[in-house]
C-alpha cells in the first residue's frame, strides 16, 4: 500500500497549543521546533510516571546566544514523546525534568543541546531515560 511506511506527523507542542509553524491563518514559519522521546525506568525495567510520582514533564529551552528562556509544561506519559512550541532559530540548551504533584522536581536530565532551524522544521534530540 503506497504511503504505508510514511511516518506520521511529529507530536504536537507539549502544552497542546496550536503549532505556530503551521498556524491556521496560513502564516509562514517563524522558527522551528525540537522534539524528543523519553522513558522512565527503575531497577526492574521500564515503568510509568505514576509509579515514580511524576505528573508533568517540564522543558526549559534556553537560547544560547540571547539567553531567552522558554518554559513548557505538559502531562508526563512515559514512554512518550514531546515537542517544543515554535522557537526562534539558533542553538538551545534544553533541560528536561519530571515534576511531581506539588510542583516538586523529581528528576532532571543533564542539559542537552539542539539547533532550531528557521524553516519550520523539527529537530529530533533523541531518547532520554529518567532512571530511578
Amino acid at each position: 500500500m503506497p504511503g504505508a511506511d510514511t511516518p506520521g506527523p511529529p507530536p504536537g507542542p507539549i502544552d497542546g497549543s496550536e503549532d505556530a509553524a503551521n498556524p491556521g491563518d496560513g502564516g509562514s514559519p517563524l522558527g522551528g521546533t525540537m522534539s524528543f522521546a523519553y522513558l522512565v525506568t527503575d531497577p526492574n525495567g521500564p515503568t510509568t510516571c505514576d509509579e515514580v510520582g511524576a505528573v508533568k514533564l517540564e522543558i526549559i529551552s534556553t537560547h544560547l546566544l540571547t539567553s531567552q528562556e522558554t518554559v513548557q509544561l505538559g502531562p508526563c506519559n512515559a514512554p512518550g514523546t514531546a515537542q517544543t512550541v515554535v522557537l526562534p532559530s539558533g542553538p538551545y540548551g534544553n533541560q528536561l525534568s519530571l515534576i511531581g504533584q506539588f510542583d516538586n522536581v523529581i528528576s532532571t536530565q543533564p542539559t542537552n543541546t539542539g539547533v532550531v532551524n528557521d524553516d519550520g522544521s523539527n529537530t529530533f534530540l533523541g531518547t532520554f531515560t529518567f532512571a530511578f
